[in-house]
């Protein structure tokens, strides 16, 4: 059998993934040991750039596959040594964001979403992570078509945040902690869909508030990374 490992610089407390193959659902993301709700499933390094890179866009060729558009107009990409390149969607997902997508020490943070047993599949749902911009070089929106997660609530066809119906917006809202809590899509994302930031804003003062915070880390990181591009152009 095919199996994939990582280094520990993409994990915390000792608890990794390794990728490995399945006839059925191709390569994917698999729990060396147990996680816990809440516990950090995968670090992605913003700053260092491990095993990864930034592109501005609104397109992103080759990248839009397998990246994250992780501030207005910039999209993360890994390489295939990273791990979450084979990081697989699914619509009922076993981690994901928390807290709108806040850099912590230069890192985006997946979590665990529930409790995930060792050597089961670790999926994603990659609608809270796409932007209506996003999508290949000859500028057809992403999409992807005959989901193969199984799920009883499967989508069937996957696109951008702004398209999914209004419960499974709420659910991705509050995934990442608990009901109490929001934050499981990028705030620039959100911020794509002015009702539903009201309704935040209506609802709960203090989410909105991390949101807002959150926001303009992101909008401040798409203005520096865009202004080092000119720069080095220049």
């Amino acid at each position: 059998m095919d199996i994939v490992t990582y280094p520990d610089i993409f994990f915390v407390n000792g608890k990794t993934l390794y990728a490995k193959y399945d006839p059925n659902l191709g390569w994917g993301l698999y729990a060396s040991q147990a996680f816990q709700p809440g516990e950090i499933v995968l670090k992605l390094h913003i700053n260092e750039r491990v095993e990864c890179n930034l592109q501005v866009g609104p397109t992103f060729g080759d990248c839009f596959n397998h990246g994250m558009t992780i501030a207005p107009n910039i999209e993360w990409c890994p390489t295939p040594q990273h791990p979450f390149w084979n990081l697989n969607h699914t619509c009922r997902p076993t981690c994901g964001l928390q807290a709108w997508g806040r850099l912590i020490e230069g890192c985006l943070i997946l979590v665990a979403y529930e409790n995930i047993p060792a050597h089961t599949h670790v999926a994603a749902d990659y609608s809270p992570m796409t932007t209506v911009d996003e999508g290949g070089a000859d500028g057809r929106p992403w999409t992807m078509t005959d989901c193969l997660c199984g799920e009883a609530t499967c989508r069937q066809r996957i696109s951008e945040f702004r398209l999914l119906d209004e419960a499974a917006k709420i659910e991705s809202l509050t995934r990442g902690r608990d009901e109490a809590h929001y934050g499981g899509v990028l705030a620039h994302i959100l911020n794509e869909e002015s009702d539903f930031v009201a309704r935040l804003k209506a609802h709960s003062a203090a989410a909105y508030s991390e949101y807002v915070e959150v926001l303009t880390q992101q909008q401040t990181l798409s203005r520096q990374f865009m202004q080092a591009q000119k720069n080095t152009a220049e």
